[in-house]
This record gives structure tokens, C-alpha cells and sequence, in this order.
């Protein structure tokens, strides 16, 4: 006689459910702790084998919101020490070194100028001038 291969055998189904050689899911079960918590693990296991002594969480919580603090702190003055204009407001207009009024984009000379002011050094005005060529 054939078995029946649609019946469930469910002993033999309970026992593969508790074999850990069928536990697929380990492979596939996440970490739900986050990166924050992963790191106040470490330090804190990493301070208690610095200090010989059981560090607390909290303690551990308070002195990365302190070094992050201090990290922020250190950018910030980073920033403000090579560029201390974008902390403060600047009450007088910049002054360009060139006039915009009577400027007209006809007739002139574009590739002499952006030759000349390459010559010169003076890209800010090649730059300007080749601005000025797109736009004719």
C-alpha cells in the first residue's frame, strides 16, 4: 500500500520545529538594538575592563551624549575658526570691482576678454565674461 503523503505527522513536525539543524530563522533574525545601543554596549564592556569595576548604562548614556556634545562643540568652532562670516551678519553690501551698469552683452569681444582675463590671472572676470558669452 502507498502512504499518504498529504497527511500531516505532526510529532515528526514538532521534533523538526525544536532540532536546531532546521532552525533556519537564526540566519535571518536581526539585531534589534541600534547602532546607539551597540555602542553604549561597547564602552560600557570596554570601560569595565578599563576601570575593573561594573559601569552602569546610564553612565555609560550620559558620556556619549557628552562626547557627542564635545564633538559638536569642536566642529563648530572648527567652522567658526576658517570662516567666522557665516556666524555674524555682515551690514555693509560687498563692493564689486567692476561696473554691472553700463554692461551689454553686444558687440563685445568675447573670446579677447576671456583670453585677456586668462592672461591676467584674473579668472573670477574669465569666468564673468564667459558667463556673459552663454548669454548672448
Amino acid at each position: 500500500m502507498i502512504p499518504d503523503t498529504l497527511s500531516l505527522n505532526r510529532q515528526l513536525i514538532t521534533q523538526w520545529q525544536h532540532d536546531d539543524r532546521y532552525d533556519y530563522d537564526r540566519e535571518l533574525a536581526s539585531d534589534d538594538r541600534g547602532v546607539f545601543s551597540w555602542l553604549t554596549e561597547r564602552l560600557k564592556e570596554f570601560l569595565s575592563d578599563l576601570l575593573d569595576t561594573t559601569v552602569s548604562s546610564t553612565a555609560v548614556t550620559y558620556l556619549l551624549i557628552a562626547l557627542g556634545g564635545v564633538a559638536l562643540l569642536f566642529v563648530a568652532w572648527q567652522v567658526w575658526k576658517h570662516n567666522p562670516s557665516l556666524f555674524s551678519r555682515r551690514s555693509e553690501k560687498r563692493v564689486l570691482d567692476y561696473d554691472v551698469a553700463d554692461d551689454t552683452i553686444y558687440g563685445v569681444d568675447f573670446e579677447g576678454n576671456i583670453r585677456q582675463a586668462l592672461a591676467s590671472a584674473d579668472y573670477r572676470q574669465a569666468v564673468r565674461w564667459l558667463y556673459l558669452q552663454t548669454l548672448s
